[in-house]
């Protein structure tokens, strides 16, 4: 009879305890006076089913654990559930346990995270702001969106100032993003929910504000081709690293942010719909900011949906393009590497002597532009027409001073730094450890001309560029224009040969580049108009076409005066001075070595 007694009374009890599982949630849910649901509401819940399963455990023991089967002694199915539930009730508390962790976020006082929220959104309102005035100024500039050929140099200013502004505001936007990845961490109920609202509500603004804007620049950039790869290209100097463009494009529009986006608009209306928390209490400071949020995605839902899919699926697949890219160029800069040293014939052997180079100096100028030829190297394959190479001459230390002794220059430099300076002490100044190396020489001989080659873009004696034909042509421009050119060529002087060809960027250069930066046009600087063409899809300038534009160019219309052509004469294995009529007819001689002979 006791033990009937105590068996009812545990199933009573067992049953309260249980019930009150299903009945406490709705009352706190009706009430909500400020109980946490995590960890405070869980655990007494925790608690009373503990409770409830322990008493109806118990009063399933006093009638025994095990019975008696045809099969043998067995543990009862109920004695066997019951304790799995327990167990799993004391699971759950452990876990719970371990979820209560402080977190940077978490563990600061309500106060610090309203004062952290309200600065955080006036910045995003800022930065929000200030790239819409960026992209404004970038869409204005219809050059930028031509994509025939390389940036012009006041293009390439522009982009490298705005990009990096623009690059600085969205990965801003982003670090403020991350410091609120813990928002989750605070109760939903009506006590920690403005934490939780405002916490989300700065993450969120943060990822749709960084989505919108890397959308608007990603269309905008991607337009030309050429502005890609120049973003994509080391900047020395400056904040902007490699593959800056292909960064942002991961970082901040790839599939990862995408869901972030979809899986955040969700949780966005639950908060606004279900616990109706678009309050000032709930949302505090950051209310406006739901407004700009609204907004935003209103913009971004009107987007074709299938063409912002592409963009993302291209965000996505940026990085393995890059990679199969790195793969390659190793391979081609090997190869290219082996062409340009290998020589199939007088090998260490040039025609044009050291009578010749003296004479050649002397009637050379500061700013000359020359083309060179050494025949025999399988280099020379691979490049077309006859003139495969193209130099900057800048003479001696004494010479390149005396020649820029010159009063327009002179007010040049002045413009430059504000005070009277020559042009030797304005490039000690402004290149000092490239000067000092110029005016030092090689220890045996002056250097006379910069020219970029396998080892980059390099400084050489005239015996070093000379090899079996030379051509030398001066630039119809005043001495201020060469000065400037010859300013660019020592700005651009170490960096390494642009085994790509590719003149859209200007962290390595080919040689021809580095002559058609040198001279290009500018902001009051007339330059030289070197016409790019297309080959293998790609702008590019073969030093054979300088020669050819200058030879199809009249006397009036040509941008060069012929200073002197050094031809060589591969059966008798001699070189001479020849004149301006077999120069101009050089450009359509073959490019074979052994049709020379």
């Amino acid at each position: 009879m006791q033990k009937e007694k105590v068996t009812l009374i545990l199933r009573i009890l067992g049953a309260v305890f249980t019930s009150a599982v299903i009945v406490l949630p709705v009352g706190y849910f009706l009430g909500d006076r400020g109980l946490r649901w995590f960890p405070d509401t869980v655990n007494i819940l925790l608690i009373c089913l503990f409770l409830g399963i322990g008493c109806l455990l118990g009063s399933a023991s006093i009638g025994g654990l095990t019975k008696i089967t045809p099969k043998g002694v067995v543990v009862r199915k109920r004695i066997i559930f019951l304790s799995t539930v327990l167990a799993a009730i004391l699971s759950v508390h452990l876990i719970g346990c371990r979820l209560q962790r402080n977190t940077p976020l978490t563990c600061l006082t309500p106060p610090q995270i309203q004062t952290m929220t309200a600065t955080h959104v006036e910045m995003l309102e800022m930065y929000d702001r200030e790239m819409d005035s960026l992209l404004a100024q970038l869409e204005k500039r219809d050059s930028l969106k031509q994509s025939d050929a390389p940036l012009a140099a006041a293009d390439e200013q522009f982009l490298r100032q705005c990009w990096l502004a623009l690059y600085d505001y969205a990965f801003s936007i982003d670090q403020i993003r991350t410091t609120y990845t813990d928002w989750y961490r605070f109760d939903i109920s009506r006590s920690r929910r403005p934490l939780r609202v405002q916490s989300f509500l700065v993450l969120y603004g943060a990822d749709v504000i960084g989505y919108e804007k890397a959308l608007r620049v990603i269309n905008l950039i991607q337009q030309n081709p050429n502005a890609v790869a120049f973003l994509n290209a080391p900047h020395p100097g400056s904040d902007i690293g490699d593959a800056s463009f292909s960064r942002l494009k991961k970082q901040l529009f790839g599939s990862d942010c995408h869901s972030r986006l979809v899986a955040g608009q969700v949780y966005l209306q639950w908060l606004e719909q279900g616990l109706k928390s678009r309050t000032p209490n709930d949302c505090g400071s950051c209310l406006a900011l739901w407004d700009t949020i609204d907004t935003k995605l209103a913009v971004l839902d009107e987007m074709d949906a299938i063409e912002r899919g592409k963009t993302v699926l291209d965000a996505d697949m940026e990085h393995l393009r890059r990679g199969l890219a790195h793969v390659w160029f190793p391979a081609q800069k090997g190869v290219a590497e082996w062409m340009g040293d290998t020589r199939l014939h007088r090998v260490g052997e040039y025609l044009i002597t050291p009578e010749l180079q003296a004479e050649l100096d002397t009637i050379l100028q500061p700013g000359d532009v020359m083309l060179s030829r050494k025949n025999w190297y399988l280099s020379n394959v691979g490049l077309p027409g006859f003139w495969p190479h193209a130099i900057l001459y800048i003479g001696t230390p004494d010479k390149l001073t005396a020649y820029f002794d010159d009063p327009q220059v002179a007010a040049y430099l002045k413009s430059l730094n504000g005070k009277e300076t020559t042009f030797a002490q304005y490039m000690a100044q402004r290149w000092p450890q490239k000067w000092l190396r110029y005016t030092a020489g090689t220890g045996q001989s002056d250097y006379h001309v910069i020219e970029a080659i396998k080892y980059g873009v390099v400084l050489n004696p005239l015996s070093k560029a000379c090899g079996d034909y030379i051509a030398a042509m001066r630039p119809k421009l005043d001495k201020v224009d060469k000065a400037r050119a010859i300013i660019e060529a020592f700005s651009h002087l170490d960096k390494p040969y642009d085994f790509n060809f590719d003149f859209a960027t200007d962290h390595a250069l080919v040689c021809t580049e580095l002559v058609w930066r040198s001279y290009r046009p500018g902001d009051d600087k007339a330059g030289l108009n070197l016409s790019l063409v297309e080959i293998a899809g790609r702008k590019t300038l073969p030093a054979n076409e300088i020669a050819k534009a200058f030879a199809a160019q009249t006397d009036g219309d040509r941008q060069f005066d012929f200073v002197c052509f050094i031809d060589a004469n591969e059966k008798d294995e001699t070189a001479a001075f020849s004149d301006e009529a077999t120069f101009l007819e050089s450009v359509s001689r073959a490019k074979w070595s052994f049709l020379q002979e």
